[in-house]
C-alpha cells in the first residue's frame, strides 16, 4: 500500500492507493450520495430499532422474507437427493438436490397437520415423509402419497396438497433461497459482488467446520460490530500495532451491500512515528523480536502476502440467531 495521509484521509470517500497497479476489484465505489442519497437520516438511530419487539415484525414482513438469504453451501448437497435445513426465524426450509443439475428449496412442514418433515441439519433420502401420519413428498415437495386417501372426502384433498416451493440460486458455491416470489433475480441483487470477489475462488472451497453462535443481542448489534473498524484500538489492543483502523477504503453499492478494505501489517498512525521504537513497541505487544515482527509483516515474504490481503466484509445481511453460520477455507492443493 502506498503511503496514506490519515489527516486527509476520509472514511467513506478516499481510496486507498495501491503500489504498482491497482487490482480492478478495489476500484472505489461510487459516491454514497449517488448510492443512498438519504443517507443521513440514519446518522441517528431510535434504539427501538434494537429493543423494541415491534420492530421484529417489521422486518420479519419487509426485510428476511424479501431478500436473498444464504442458506448453505454446494459441497452439502453433492448428490441427488441431499438436503440441508435452513432455519430462518419463524419458519424452517428444506434445501435439496433433486435432480443432477437442480437444487430445490421448499418450506419444511407437511400439508396435512403442519409436523415438520426433518429435524436434523443434513440428510440423504429419495422422499420425505411425515412422521405423524406418514404421507410422503418428492424431492422438490410434491405430495406423491396421503395414506389412506380412500378415507378422506375428495372435497377435503381438493387442494393443493404440494409443499409451496421457494426461489433457490447459487453463487460461489453458495446456496440461496428467497420466499419473496416477486423479488429481483440473485443476479440483479448481487449487482458487482460476484466481480468484487473473483479473486477469492469462493466456489472452490469447503467446508472445514460449522459452528452455531447463539448471541444475547439483536442481530444489528453484531452487522454493525463486524461493519466498522473503529474498536480495534480498544478491543484489540494487540492488532492495533499492525492495522491502522483510521485507514479503510469503505466502499457502498446498490442492493445495501458494502465492502471494506482493510490493510493489514501497516503501521497504525494511533502509534505516533513509524520507526525502530515503535518497532519494538509493537514487537512486545504481538510477543516476537523486533527482527521477527518485521519479517512477518515485509510483503514480499509469502506468508506476509497472504496475510496483506484485503479483510472484506460483504454487507447485506446477518441471519437470525437460530440459523447456522458455516466456516469455509481454500480447498488443498490435489
Amino acid at each position: 500500500m502506498g503511503k496514506v495521509a490519515p489527516e486527509t484521509f476520509v472514511l467513506g470517500q478516499s481510496s486507498l492507493p495501491a503500489e504498482g497497479v491497482a487490482v480492478p476489484q478495489e476500484r472505489k465505489s461510487p459516491p454514497i450520495d449517488d448510492v443512498t442519497p438519504e443517507h443521513d437520516r440514519y446518522y441517528l438511530v431510535d434504539p427501538a430499532r434494537h429493543l423494541d419487539p415491534a420492530h421484529v415484525d417489521v422486518e420479519w414482513d419487509k426485510l428476511w422474507t424479501k431478500t436473498w438469504l444464504c442458506a448453505g453451501r454446494l459441497s452439502d448437497l453433492n448428490d441427488v437427493g441431499s438436503w440441508l435445513r435452513f432455519d430462518v426465524g419463524r419458519e424452517s426450509l428444506i434445501v435439496c438436490r433433486s435432480a443432477e443439475d437442480e437444487i430445490s428449496a421448499f418450506y419444511n412442514v407437511c400439508q396435512h397437520r403442519g409436523n415438520q418433515l426433518v429435524s436434523t441439519d443434513f440428510g440423504k433420502s429419495s422422499r420425505f415423509v411425515c412422521r405423524y401420519h406418514s404421507w410422503n413428498y418428492g424431492r422438490t415437495g410434491q405430495c406423491e402419497r396421503v395414506t389412506d386417501r380412500d378415507l378422506f372426502k375428495a372435497e377435503a384433498l381438493c387442494g393443493d396438497l404440494n409443499i409451496p416451493q421457494l426461489r433457490c440460486d447459487t453463487y460461489g458455491g453458495f446456496v440461496f433461497v428467497n420466499m419473496d416470489p416477486n423479488a429481483p433475480s440473485l443476479t440483479e441483487h448481487l449487482g458487482e459482488i460476484p466481480d468484487i470477489l473473483s479473486g477469492y475462488l469462493l466456489d472452490e472451497m469447503v467446508v472445514l467446520n460449522d459452528v452455531v453462535l447463539d448471541m444475547d443481542c439483536n442481530w444489528k448489534t453484531m452487522l454493525e460490530a463486524f461493519s466498522e473498524n473503529y474498536h480495534v484500538h480498544k478491543a484489540h489492543p494487540a492488532a492495533s500495532w499492525v492495522v491502522d483502523e483510521r485507514i479503510t477504503q469503505m466502499d457502498f453499492y446498490a442492493g445495501g451491500h458494502a465492502r471494506r478494505i482493510t490493510p493489514v501489517g501497516v503501521h497504525n498512525s494511533r502509534r505516533g512515528a513509524a520507526g525502530p521504537a515503535c518497532a519494538a513497541k509493537r514487537s512486545s505487544c504481538i510477543g516476537a523480536s523486533p527482527s521477527k515482527a518485521c519479517t512477518a509483516l515485509t510483503p514480499s515474504s509469502p506468508a506476509a502476502a497472504s496475510n496483506t490481503r484485503p479483510a472484506l466484509l460483504v454487507g447485506g445481511q446477518l441471519t437470525p440467531p437460530s440459523s447456522m453460520r458455516r466456516s469455509v477455507a481454500p480447498r488443498a492443493p490435489g
